[in-house]
């Protein structure tokens, strides 16, 4: 069997990819740093709660400088918005495609729900049965989907 891949100058300009990539960059850079993601501060945990540790916030900052997450992640968003309705109807597809391979990895995925431009999203979050975000997984089930749907066409 003969596999096609996307050219990697082509997956570059998939916002997702970017978002997976900027993603895999801050989570070396916080780990660098001696910390994990444990979420964004939150003044109403309080002082004392670990997500508003001053070191932790400067870990942030520091990693939001070196990987430019926040400005991925806005682009990521923005990717999302202005769809015509067979867009959406596909991303809906695909995000459906990718949910099942996850949650068939272990992965634990509340309801899908529509957000306000009509994307499926999960309410809550997700997380890989470890309780992370293994980014290799959703790499790996997204290769598996676009195989799959080349087979498909070809055969």
């Amino acid at each position: 069997m003969t596999r096609t891949t996307i050219p990697l100058t082509e997956e570059e300009d998939i916002p997702g990819v970017k978002l997976l990539d900027a993603l895999d960059r801050f989570n070396s850079c916080l780990s660098g740093e001696g910390y994990e993601w444990i979420g964004p501060p939150n003044p109403e945990s309080g002082a004392d709660a670990p997500e508003n540790n001053m070191d932790y916030f400067r870990a942030l900052t520091t990693c939001n400088s070196r990987t430019g997450i926040s400005t991925v992640f806005q682009e990521f968003q923005a990717s999302r918005t202005g769809l015509d309705p067979d867009e959406i109807e596909q991303q809906n597809e695909d995000f459906i495609d990718l949910t099942d391979c996850l949650r068939r990895k272990g992965w634990e995925i509340p309801e899908l729900t529509p957000d306000e431009n009509g994307l499926l999203t999960p309410a809550g979050g997700m997380a890989s049965a470890d309780d992370d975000f293994d980014t290799n997984q959703v790499r790996d089930c997204a290769g598996e989907i676009a195989l799959e749907r080349e087979e498909a066409e070809e055969g």
